[in-house]
């Protein structure tokens, strides 16, 4: 079978461009595999290895008009795909153009739900107000989630907030999985707190910091770092200038593997996470993990690990608590490791390749 895979710049290695990278690489040993994209950077996993189109476009407009610049974009690289003649196309983003796909194509769309418009985090102001009710990606995507076959999503979280702006949508969610030769338990610890993870407001480094500052322990936060969060990345810089804090730009998979089996706990502090593959591949390292109480990681570190809220003096007690009591955080590891062994991507490709082989005997 050949799948398009329809995706706007690899610019990372978020938990979205991993699930690409693991799940595909798996598959193309059955299926024949193409990306379709608008770039790919040196920074993000090595996507050149798999068969690929670039198709350059405009983003942006000056930094300004995103959204409307990126539908543009993903049009192309759709229209781009189409000309390869696939049997299968995979969105990872541009969910909205489902219904334009099935008017022009009539071919079988799966679209794999990271998080829907409606929750991405925006700044807000009467103009960009107005121009988000002027292109409406919201009601474009809500009503393509109706009119496609299956919609995929990657947590339970991220699945009730599409049911909730679309009923009629048939949601399936396909956990993302952990690749356990490469994070696993050495039993190691010296004493310092970890967080990885991309550098953006709703990430939160800021209260990992307060963590630092308030219980005295050292901190470690890595992550990857964009233009557009330039300006965060360098205030957690100057915050951290004062306190027991290691900051790590652009790490590679070889040492945030390194400091996760190393580490005592791991923090997640983000915000309304979708799923959250840090803390899994933290507690696949045997770690405590202490995360935000919303999205996703209610699913994962709720089962495994301590959640907290917003008020900082809660998560300086409970790492207080953990750091405190060896007893407990090696508990708390196991079971966060026992837990772990639940997503690996061999589960996860099983049930997308059933998924395939169903969309297949459609005809």
């Amino acid at each position: 079978m050949k799948i398009a895979v329809v995706h706007t710049v690899f610019v990372s290695k978020g938990g979205g461009e991993r699930f690409l990278y693991e799940v595909f690489r798996r598959l193309k040993k059955y299926h024949e595999i193409h990306l379709f994209c608008n770039g790919i950077s040196s920074q993000t996993f090595d996507f050149n290895e798999f068969d690929h189109t670039i198709i350059p476009s405009r983003h942006n407009l000056w930094g300004k008009f995103v959204a409307y610049y990126e539908a543009r974009a993903l049009k192309k690289v759709i229209e781009g795909a189409m000309e390869w003649k696939p049997d299968i196309l995979w969105l990872n983003r541009g969910y909205y153009h489902i219904n334009w796909i099935n008017r022009h194509y009539k071919i079988k769309t799966i679209p794999y739900v990271h998080y829907p418009i409606v929750i991405e985090k925006r700044k807000d102001s009467w103009a960009r107000n107005i121009y988000r009710r002027m292109i409406d990606l919201e009601t474009l995507e809500s009503t393509a989630f109706a009119h496609t076959p299956i919609v995929l999503c990657n947590s339970k979280y991220t699945e009730s907030v599409i049911r909730k702006m679309q009923p009629m949508a048939n949601v399936q969610v396909i956990y993302p999985g952990i690749d356990h030769d490469k994070f696993f338990p050495t039993w190691e610890e010296e004493g310092y707190l970890y967080y990885n993870s991309r550098f953006q407001p709703i990430k939160n480094q800021d209260l990992a910091l307060g963590v630092a500052e308030k219980t005295g322990y050292n901190l470690i936060l890595s992550g990857f770092v964009s233009a557009a969060n330039a300006s965060y990345f360098e205030g957690i810089q100057n915050k951290s200038k004062k306190m027991n804090v290691e900051i790590i730009k652009n790490p590679s998979d070889e040492m945030i593997i390194q400091l996760l089996q190393k580490c005592s706990i791991f923090l997640f502090p983000s915000i309304g996470e979708h799923f959250g593959i840090a803390p899994v591949e933290a507690m696949a390292c045997g770690k405590p993990v202490i995360g935000h109480n919303s999205g996703g990681t209610i699913e994962t570190v709720g089962q495994a690990g301590v959640l907290c809220g917003d008020d900082l003096e809660d998560w300086v007690k409970a790492t207080k608590e953990l750091m405190g009591n060896d007893e407990m955080r090696k508990r708390i590891g196991r079971k966060a490791y026992e837990f772990s062994n639940l997503f690996t991507w061999d589960n996860t490709v099983r049930e997308i390749m059933r998924i395939l082989d169903e969309m297949d005997r459609m005809g």
